[in-house]
């Protein structure tokens, strides 16, 4: 059983289709191909982010393959993998927005689109200060808000964002990353 995310596109999301569809769902595949000579052996276990924990920890799921950054206090709650993606926290914003440099964000005319998760609130208070929040509860809910102007920028995983800018024309990345080079880990 694994814990997978619907929301985290190109890792883990439903294609137009409604199929459970991406990098993660492939690598899961792969580990079960390993293990049991067969991919189909997987029961995935679409579950929220903040969910991964309890999910493993009480054995729900056996473990969890959802784009998850290894960390130090991570570290001391759940066994990881080596690392199977690098990544990093990168800044999503609109092209028309007039936005350039992280320094343009740090003004109370700009609103960033944020879960409220402690890391994306560290960010905010290291790099953007005065900018006005919107929480929301899914990181599709982040996109559509920049998408829709509802919030000026949103941050997220360096595979998040390049998909989005990618599939969304109107959208570019800055330069920039808002953390140190990220690695993401089975647990």
């Amino acid at each position: 059983i694994v814990a997978v995310t619907s929301e985290f596109p190109p890792l883990g999301f439903n294609d137009k289709n409604g199929n459970l569809v991406g990098f993660d769902i492939d690598f899961a595949k792969l580990l079960a191909k390993a293990l049991f000579q067969d991919e189909t052996k997987i029961e995935f276990l679409k579950i929220p982010f903040d969910a991964r924990w309890p999910t493993v920890l009480t054995g729900k799921a056996d473990v969890g393959v959802m784009g998850t950054t290894i960390t130090a206090d991570r570290i001391q709650r759940v066994a990881f993998t080596d690392v199977y993606v690098d990544s990093g926290i990168s800044v999503l914003v609109r092209k028309d927005a007039g936005i350039e440099t992280l320094e343009d964000l740090n003004n109370s005319k700009f609103t960033m689109a944020r879960q409220g998760v402690l890391n994306e609130k560290q960010i905010r208070e290291k790099y953007f200060p005065k900018a006005k929040e919107i929480i929301f509860s899914s990181m599709s809910d982040l996109f559509t808000a920049v998408r829709t102007k509802r919030a000026d920028f949103c941050v997220a995983g360096t595979p998040v964002v390049a998909y989005y800018t990618t599939s969304n024309p109107d959208l570019k990345t800055l330069k920039e990353l808002v953390s140190n080079p990220t690695h993401y880990g089975m647990f």
